[in-house]
């Protein structure tokens, strides 16, 4: 098997609490959920093998998923757009009384 095609995830090199410890230190200090590449490359490799994937490490890490950044951002586009179809609206009929 090639390198390119080997999928094996190597085995983890630090225990679940350590790798938690390793992602809410990183929030702190970025004031925010850290990205995997923000994250040393040892602990990024355990936390692949223990948790599978990043979101789920964050969510046992207690801190927000991306999902729930992105529900936000999409409420208040939604927020924008509707204030923005309100405008467009008075705009019509005040050119409609003119």
């Amino acid at each position: 098997m090639s390198k390119a095609t080997d999928k094996r995830i190597p085995p983890a090199r630090c225990t679940r609490e350590e790798a938690i410890r390793a992602i809410q230190q990183a929030a702190a200090e970025l004031g925010r959920p850290p990205k995997k590449t923000e994250i040393p490359d040892d602990v990024r490799f355990s936390i692949k093998a223990l948790f599978g994937k990043w979101v789920y490490a964050l969510e046992e890490a207690g801190l927000r998923t991306p999902s729930e950044q992105v529900m936000r951002r999409r409420a208040k586009n939604q927020e924008h757009w509707k204030k923005m179809r309100a405008i467009n609206r008075q705009r019509r009929k005040e050119s409609k009384r003119k």
